[in-house]
C-alpha cells in the first residue's frame, strides 16, 4: 500500500482530504505543522507528500525546499486556498510550480481530479485498481 504524508493545518480540510485518500486505498499520516512534516518526511517510508502552502509555523515553500534537499525524487503536491487564502498564496503557488514539484492545486479542487493526479504520480494505472478503490 502506498504511504502519503499530508501536511495541513486546517483540521476540517485535513480530515476530509485524509478520508478521501484513505477511501482511495492509500495509507495516510497527517501533521498540522510544516516543521513536523519536514521531520516526518526525513524519516522516510513515504511515496508522496501533500503540503499546504500557508501554515502558521512555516510556509509550504520552505517545506518543499527542505524535503527536496534530502530526497529530490519524492513526489510533492502543493495545495492552498480555502477560507484562509491570502493574496500572497497565489504567488507562492506560482513559486511552488518552479521548485520541481509534481502538482499544484488551489482549494477547493475536484476530488476526482486530485485522486487521479495522486495515482498518476504514484504510477498507479486504472487497470491496477480494485473495484473498491475506484
Amino acid at each position: 500500500m502506498q504511504k502519503i504524508l499530508l501536511i495541513e493545518d486546517d483540521i476540517h480540510f485535513q480530515t476530509v482530504l485524509a478520508t478521501l485518500l484513505q477511501r482511495s486505498g492509500f495509507m495516510v499520516d497527517t501533521v498540522f505543522e510544516g516543521h513536523e512534516g519536514i521531520e516526518r518526511a526525513k524519516s522516510g517510508g513515504y511515496n508522496l507528500v501533500i503540503t499546504d502552502i500557508h501554515m502558521p509555523d512555516t510556509d509550504g515553500i520552505n517545506v518543499i525546499q527542505n524535503i527536496k534537499a534530502f530526497n529530490e525524487n519524492l513526489p510533492i503536491v502543493a495545495i492552498s486556498g480555502g477560507a484562509t487564502f491570502q493574496k500572497n498564496d497565489m504567488s507562492k503557488l506560482h513559486q511552488a510550480r518552479h521548485l520541481d514539484i509534481n502538482a499544484v492545486f488551489k482549494k477547493p479542487f475536484e476530488h476526482e481530479e486530485f485522486i487521479e493526479k495522486v495515482r498518476e504520480l504514484l504510477g498507479i494505472k486504472p487497470e491496477d485498481l480494485d473495484e473498491e478503490a475506484v
